[in-house]
């Protein structure tokens, strides 16, 4: 079966990419290569999960030490808001506490995960558990899938990924490119090859799409 895109690793950001691609009309598959999605999700904030803070774009920016407009487009695409909104209409109610702290009103982060994963059903989102990736495969210098571990061949047109190894020899350039339309808040890259045409892989935090 073929899937506009393939979101690889079930951890926050692969929850929101794939439910967001989803809701755009999107036929999606969520990869994880563990036997749940979301797992590290769920002993944020000692349990509680800190959600956002409860705070405008330029005061959300100004508490980041390091380069904080790396996060500006990100922030004016889905905001703070925009995420206790989303947990809300998830049934996830949320509460702002001392510091403009966000928290479930459960305290609880398996809440959070399992309105993220209600998400993921209701979008209609394919979810595969167990399925680690090996890399992604082009052809003809476009993306055509992803490579499982157990060497089948998932096809996709996109694919985002958090972290992906690159086969030793592969030298890899990484561009800077705008978000996707469906991957709002998160930064886009595209990974080509310098040497040797064959598959494309990513490694560190990384979108690779076709073009």
């Amino acid at each position: 079966m073929d899937y506009d895109v393939i979101v690889v690793g079930g951890g926050a950001a692969g929850l929101m990419a794939a439910c967001t691609a989803a809701e755009r009309g999107k036929h999606v598959l969520l990869l994880e290569k563990m036997d749940q999605a979301g797992r590290k999700l769920r002993i944020t904030g000692k349990g509680r999960c800190n959600l956002t803070n409860d705070c405008d774009t330029d005061e959300f920016m100004a508490q980041v030490p390091r380069n904080p407009r790396f996060l500006y487009s990100a922030l004016n695409f889905f905001s703070p808001q925009d995420m206790m909104s989303l947990l809300e209409s998830a049934g996830c109610p949320v509460q702002v506490q001392r510091g403009r702290r966000v928290f479930p009103v459960s305290e609880k982060a398996s809440d959070v995960t399992r309105a993220l994963q209600s998400c993921l059903r209701n979008a209609g989102v394919t979810v595969r558990l167990g399925a680690g990736v090996q890399s992604l495969e082009s052809e003809g210098g476009r993306l055509s899938g992803v490579r499982l571990e157990d060497g089948s061949l998932v096809p996709a047109r996109a694919a985002s990924a958090t972290r992906l190894p690159v086969p030793p020899g592969t030298d890899t350039v990484l561009r800077k490119k705008r978000a996707t339309q469906w991957s709002p808040g998160l930064r886009s890259w595209s990974v080509w090859r310098q040497k040797k045409p064959g598959p494309a892989c990513c490694r560190g935090s990384a979108c690779a799409t076709s073009h």
